[in-house]
């Protein structure tokens, strides 16, 4: 989400300004992406989804731009982490990403799926959470069968749903029904706000600052989100929301 020019202070304390071309090649990019990866149903190459119509033009055009769509993915990457290691040290910075990335995939190593899950919840991340769990006893398996159906997930569902008939496991969920709408109006437009944002990823200082408003606010917010969808953390409430076709 695009906003308006925001200082950046790098080390040295210069004040610098947002860079909005790169913003808008990330949009390019990302957009690029969904389109390519909506194609990929109609031509010949192997995809998960496929239609039994194939487009020969279709194929040509994805041949061009598949020469140089993950170079620029990489480029805009690359582009992000330099203007990043203008405000902090390379230690710095390091550290972040581990910190927020490594403890979790370094868990599912050692195979501690229970912390390693744990972790992901923490971080927000329902489908890396219910991976984590697939690994562990029964009620951690279906527990991550109910998070992948949350999320639409059908694909990882029915790989965990085939490995757990394999093994002889009675009295599995039936598949979930397509959702309902939920009304929407329940949840006021501010919250709603908030639950996007939310599902972004934010957090609640993030979040207080993006909508201009207090941290107290936000978590108001959030407890009336929880409330109203009848859930109790963020995973729970995101999915919920999913299935409400809410976001």
């Amino acid at each position: 989400m695009l906003q308006g020019p925001s200082p950046l202070l790098p080390r040295d304390g210069q004040q610098l300004q947002r860079e909005h071309g790169l913003d808008w090649l990330r949009v390019f990019a990302f957009g690029l992406l969904i389109l390519y990866h909506s194609g990929m149903a109609y031509v010949s190459w192997p995809w998960t989804v496929k239609d039994t119509q194939h487009s020969q033009a279709l194929e040509m055009v994805m041949l061009f731009f598949n020469r140089w769509r993950l170079p620029l993915i990489f480029l805009i990457a690359g582009a992000g982490v330099a203007f990043s290691l203008r405000r902090r040290s390379l230690g710095q910075f390091a550290g972040e990403r581990l910190r927020r990335l490594a403890l979790p995939f370094a868990l599912m190593i050692r195979g501690d799926w229970r912390a390693a899950a744990l972790e992901w919840e923490r971080l927000g991340c329902p489908f890396e959470q219910a991976a984590a769990l697939s690994e562990g006893d029964l009620p951690a398996q279906l527990h991550a069968l109910a998070i992948f159906e949350q999320l639409g997930a059908t694909p990882a569902a029915g790989d965990l749903r085939k490995h757990l008939h394999k093994h002889g496991i009675k009295g599995i969920p039936s598949e979930s029904r397509p959702p309902k709408r939920y009304d929407s109006t329940v949840l006021t437009t501010r919250e709603l706000e908030v639950l996007r944002l939310i599902a972004e990823g934010l957090s609640n200082p993030s979040m207080a600052k993006r909508l201009t408003i207090s941290v107290g606010t936000v978590k108001a917010h959030t407890a009336s989100i929880y409330s109203k969808l009848g859930v109790n953390n963020r995973v729970q409430a995101l999915s919920r929301a999913r299935e409400l076709l809410l976001i």
